[in-house]
Parts: C-alpha cells; structure tokens; sequence
C-alpha cells in the first residue's frame, strides 16, 4: 500500500475513532469524509456504519461504568458516588 493510501486510511480511522468516542457529530465525520474524497451516499454510509458501531458500543461501556458507582445513601436514594465528597478524617 502506498503511503498516500495508508495516510487516508489513518484519517478514517481517528475519523472512526473520534466518532465512535463522541468527540465529533455526525455532521463533522460526513464533512471529514467528503474532504478525503467519499462523495457517494454509499461510500460514507459504509464508514458511517463502521464508527456508528464504535459509537454505540462506547455509549454502552460508558453506561456499565456508570452504574458502577451508583449506590444508595441512608434514605435509599440513589446517588453517584464519584460525586460524593467525604470530610477527610472524620467518619
């Protein structure tokens, strides 16, 4: 593979990548790709199959780890416990 080839395949993955993790919308990921050269509805949904895959499969993690830290507290409300704050010291 020559390195123009690799170079774009680079830029759809992080592409992937920064949409799968939430970090850029729909908008930009289609913008991104027809700046690379995907112009037809089927050559970006194709990649866009592919990172909304990433995307979902990120939004699940993020929920399992979030559950993690739900507890109750005496009243048997639920709270999130990365969001508690304890006096140091006192008990």
């Amino acid at each position: 593979m020559n390195k123009v080839n690799q170079l774009t395949r680079e830029k759809i993955e992080k592409l992937q990548d920064d949409y799968g993790e939430c970090k850029i919308t729909t908008k930009q990921f289609t913008e991104e790709l027809t700046k690379l050269g995907f112009n037809t509805p089927e050559e970006v949904e194709d990649l866009m199959q592919i990172a909304e895959d990433a995307r979902y499969e990120h939004k699940i993690n993020q929920m399992k780890n979030k559950e993690k830290y739900i507890v109750k507290d005496d009243q048997g409300n639920e709270i999130d416990a990365r969001e508690t704050i304890l006096p140091i010291g006192k008990e």
